[in-house]
């Protein structure tokens, strides 16, 4: 069973990409697949995000591919932000406090890899660990960053789209 989830996003951190979720599952677990385009060049970047659910919904693991043209050795940052309502009732976006993160790069072969291992991001310095995979289905946008060439670089999955996929997959699972 597959499920595809193709739709343009609206926001000024990936103007020209696209983002698509897609899913597999056989009687071990789920696998979802994003690839998230993002930037203003003719043709996008890539983030390629890799999660493996088991059919009891614990999460395996979370893997991000970064594009061939990331800086080796920099950072990688995500962030989760979440569409409240003002003061004035108006909706807004607002960032997550604690929920950010900086991600080791393990491997920058062919593309940079960052795998986390049940979804968890290791404590450290003074943050304690963090459950990525749970804050995937909690928020409402990831953001993730980056450097290419010295320039830090930005996009954003709108995780409606990955809840939708997890959501259909595993309501068709076998069981």
């Amino acid at each position: 069973m597959a499920l595809s989830v193709t739709a343009p996003l609206a926001s000024r951190d990936a103007p020209s990409g696209t983002e698509i979720w897609q899913s597999s599952c056989d009687a071990h677990g789920c696998s979802f697949k994003g690839d998230i385009a993002h930037g203003e060049e003719v043709t996008p970047r890539h983030i390629f995000i890799d999660v493996a659910v088991q059919l009891s919904g614990k999460v395996e693991s979370v893997t991000f591919r970064l594009p061939p043209d990331a800086d080796k050795g920099e950072l990688f940052a995500v962030g989760f932000v979440d569409s409240v309502k003002d003061a004035s009732g108006s909706w807004t976006l607002k960032l997550v406090p604690g929920a950010t993160r900086i991600l080791d790069v393990q491997d920058c072969n062919a593309t940079c890899a960052v795998v986390l291992p049940n979804g968890i991001v290791p404590a450290r310095n003074d943050a304690p660990a963090f459950d990525l995979g749970q804050a995937m289905t909690a928020h409402n946008l990831m953001l993730m960053f980056y450097f290419s060439h010295g320039e830090r670089i930005r996009a954003s999955a709108a995780l409606f789209r990955f809840r939708d996929a997890v959501d259909g997959a595993m309501r068709h699972a076998p069981k």
